[in-house]
């Protein structure tokens, strides 16, 4: 399947199979029939969608639940991503993403005046590859890249210009834990305090 082709690979070096492995994908994904938005359209997707394509000022939301293989932004189309699985997501001319949660993302491609905006936390860039913390506090990894940049096998360690990061806060996964725990021990504490006077008046 093309977007866990080489996944665990985490490097750029050298491999002219996996090169055109991916290559393979793209025309691939070119001969599939899309689902078009144009004009000033929105659509919403909860389930599988093999290929979106949005022009113009259409609107694409994504939302947990979602499959996605293909993912497309053209003129000033408008993507808005919050869950779900999506292989490849390529943004041309002036579209724009903004991504704020996303179960599985496998390629993030950015041309020509686009622009990204990824809302998280614990940033890290290398080799291509992003990384991080969501606002709901899972964690992220995918490649991001100019498409330029992937054609040419051209990757460095410096993120696009396109995309932007924007920090958010991310909830202690341990404060409603501790919360329930001191909770519990007062109400225990409480019980064994009642239980005690109940026996000294006996």
């Amino acid at each position: 399947m093309c977007s866990y082709i080489n996944k665990k690979d985490r490097t750029m070096s050298g491999s002219l199979l996996r090169t055109y492995s991916v290559f393979l994908c793209l025309i691939f994904s070119t001969a599939i029939n899309a689902t078009i938005i144009n004009g000033s359209n929105v659509i919403d997707v909860y389930g599988k969608e093999t290929q979106l394509k949005g022009y113009d000022n259409s609107k694409i939301n994504v939302y947990a639940g979602s499959k996605v293989s293909w993912l497309y932004g053209y003129d000033a189309a408008n993507i808005n991503i919050s869950g779900g699985d999506i292989s490849w997501l390529t943004l041309y001319n002036q579209s724009v993403s903004n991504i704020t949660a996303v179960d599985d993302l496998s390629w993030l491609l950015v041309n020509d005046s686009s622009e990204v905006n990824i809302f998280g936390s614990g940033f890290s860039y290398a080799n291509g590859h992003l990384s991080g913390l969501w606002g709901n506090g899972s964690s992220f990894d995918f490649w991001a890249l100019k498409e330029s940049d992937l054609s040419s096998g051209n990757v460095s360690s410096v993120l696009p210009d396109n995309i932007r990061l924007h920090s958010v806060s991310v909830p202690e996964p341990g404060t409603p834990l501790l919360f329930l725990i001191g909770l519990a021990i007062t109400l225990y504490t409480a019980q064994f305090k009642s239980n005690k006077d109940i026996r000294r008046k006996f």
